[in-house]
């Protein structure tokens, strides 16, 4: 103890011997002020060197101790933030979840109504289908009836023609009757497959020609005038006119000026009569140097059917061609 008294009067003298500069030297009555304070800086001015090292080891304590205290802080605060962060994500997540969930189950109603206004399409068209085939059935036989009515109209009107002439032969109205069969002369024009057509819907058929007679008019003879054939028909002229059907001249007076259509046609490849009377064998009236077969009307093909011009003469026409025509059928004969 006494030598730790010694070196504390020791370190006192040495204080002595180095005053502090800077207005810090004795102060009054040779009181130093440093010396006054207990601590200088917070140290005691007894002991300055243990004392310093404890306030320099202090500040760095505190300093190191605010730095953690502001780590900890911003930690504190990152973790509340990544805790915020997470419970919005999760938050996302789940309003993805629902809206994903809501998606998909408007696409499953979207496709649910998809397929079903496929089942009703399907559905609808399998009935218009039904439909469509009802009305093409009702619309044929409608046209059967109509195919029918004239001819049904023609029974009833010769029946009356049957009684109002004790039995007679009558034609349709607007036809015009003429050594056994009707004739009915179109006022408008048609292609050759048209006026077939027509005619077989009035139960007839394009006229066929089987004697001079039959269509001459413009000539002014009776049957021993001499009439003008070619080839093989000179030898059938004879034979028809010795028969005596007279109907081919008033085909042409019913006809003149204009061509009209006959029901004579070699589509084929060889030329047929409509009702299958034997060509070959029957009055032929070509004009000269026809049929020609002419194809230079440039709308493709050949001339294959007939008409009979305005002198009486027959030519071979392209099918298409606007021509005249004129229907025959058998008188009607009630009993």
């Amino acid at each position: 103890m006494a030598k730790d008294f010694q070196d504390i009067q020791q370190l006192d003298s040495e204080d002595n011997d180095h005053p502090l500069g800077g207005g810090e030297g004795p102060g009054p009555r040779g009181h130093n002020p440093r010396r006054g304070d207990r601590f200088c800086v917070g140290t005691p001015t007894q002991s300055p060197l243990p004392l310093q090292r404890f306030c320099s080891t202090l500040r760095l304590s505190l300093l190191v101790l605010g730095f953690n205290v502001l780590l900890l802080a911003a930690i504190c605060v990152i973790g509340s933030q990544r805790a915020q962060l997470q419970e919005e994500l999760r938050i996302l997540k789940e309003n993805f979840s629902h809206f994903s969930n809501g998606v998909l189950s408007e696409i499953g109603t979207l496709f649910s109504h998809g397929r079903s206004a496929s089942h009703q399409l399907t559905s609808l068209e399998a009935k218009l289908e039904k439909q469509q085939r009802d009305l093409k059935a009702d619309h044929d036989a409608l046209l059967l009836h109509l195919k029918h009515f004239p001819m049904d109209l023609r029974i009833l009107t010769c029946q009356m023609a049957f009684f109002q002439s004790n039995g007679t032969q009558c034609c349709p109205a607007n036809w015009l009757e003429y050594d056994g069969s009707c004739y009915w002369f179109s006022r408008s024009g048609k292609t050759w497959e048209d006026a077939d057509r027509y005619c077989q819907l009035e139960s007839a058929h394009l006229v066929v020609i089987n004697s001079r007679e039959e269509q001459e008019e413009s000539r002014g003879g009776g049957l021993g005038e001499p009439w003008e054939v070619h080839g093989e028909a000179a030898t059938d002229f004879k034979r028809w006119d010795i028969i005596g059907a007279r109907s081919q001249k008033f085909i042409v007076q019913h006809t003149n000026p204009f061509n009209a259509w006959i029901g004579l046609t070699d589509s084929e490849g060889t030329w047929k009569w409509v009702d299958g009377t034997d060509y070959q064998q029957n009055y032929k009236n070509w004009a000269a140097t026809q049929p020609d077969d002419w194809q230079g009307h440039e709308v493709g093909g050949g001339e294959d059917c007939a008409v009979v011009q305005a002198n009486g003469r027959w030519n071979d026409h392209f099918c298409k061609q606007v021509q005249r025509w004129v229907c025959e059928m058998r008188l009607n004969i009630t009993a």
